[in-house]
């Protein structure tokens, strides 16, 4: 009867680590739905290991289930100690849900649990630019470019928070950083025509406008300000061409602007 016992626990142990092994390697190659699949089995089989809740709630964010995958690292984060990555991971799930006051928690929580935690500072950096809190957006993104001056998007989001600040020249050099490591950042040339239509050089802003729509960023308030600036260097034509393409997105404001200019 033992010998049976000992048996049973030792194939049960071994299925678990087959599937726990099966998911990773699927997890790791992007298959997230057969991922799910194993991470499931083997926590059948053992509820109690937090790592396979959490590496389920991996899964499920992977696959844009949100709320499934918050519960499963609240439920990791209950069988574990408090985890640094536990909670970046539910953080970035409330981010993607839109609840950004949550995951400011979960990304402050991650952040005292690890403090050299770059991802949790530069994740909560952006919730705080949804949320206009400038100044901590820039506090926390700053903290990054120290501990990752190469990290590009790190540069991308300062500007914004600088740009919302007043400091419009800091944010324009950021961008202008951004663009000389990466010609195809379409956000970063739109952005910067921006501080430039604010710094009253409206052919520079033109020129990012064009660069920015040629990579395709096709947007409602590219076509208001292309249009603007064209209008304040005299081509009136060309502005008034971008009020009309403007109408695909808003029929209203498009008609105001032509009846404007």
């Amino acid at each position: 009867m033992k010998k049976l016992l000992l048996y049973a626990l030792i194939l049960l142990f071994v299925s678990c680590a087959d599937d726990r092994e099966k998911g990773e390697e699927y997890f790791q190659s992007e298959e997230y739905e057969k991922a799910l699949f194993h991470f499931e089995k083997a926590k059948k089989l053992d509820p109690s290991d937090w790592t396979l809740h959490y590496n389920i709630a991996r899964s499920q964010e992977e696959l844009g289930v949100y709320t499934e995958a918050i519960t499963s690292y609240t439920r990791a984060l209950e069988l574990s100690m408090e985890d640094a990555q536990i909670y970046l991971g539910r953080g970035r799930s409330y981010m993607k849900s839109g609840d950004i006051e949550s995951a400011i928690m979960d990304f402050t929580n991650s952040s005292e649990a690890n403090k050299i935690n770059f991802d949790a500072r530069y994740y909560r950096a952006q919730c705080y630019i949804k949320e206009l809190d400038y100044s901590k957006a820039f506090n926390d993104i700053n903290w990054c470019i120290k501990k990752r001056p190469q990290h590009l998007n790190s540069y991308y989001h300062r500007a914004v928070a600088q740009s919302q600040l007043g400091f419009n020249r800091e944010a324009l050099q950021d961008l202008s950083h951004v663009i000389r490591k990466n010609k195809v950042f379409k956000e970063a040339y739109f952005n910067r025509a921006i501080i430039y239509q604010r710094l009253k050089e409206p052919y520079k802003a033109i020129e990012d406008f064009n660069k920015a729509s040629n990579l395709n960023y096709k947007t409602h308030d590219l076509y208001v300000r292309r249009g603007i600036s064209y209008h304040d260097i005299g081509k009136v034509k060309e502005g008034c061409r971008d009020f009309r393409l403007l109408a695909k997105f808003d029929q209203h404001t498009s008609r105001a602007l032509l009846d404007k200019y």
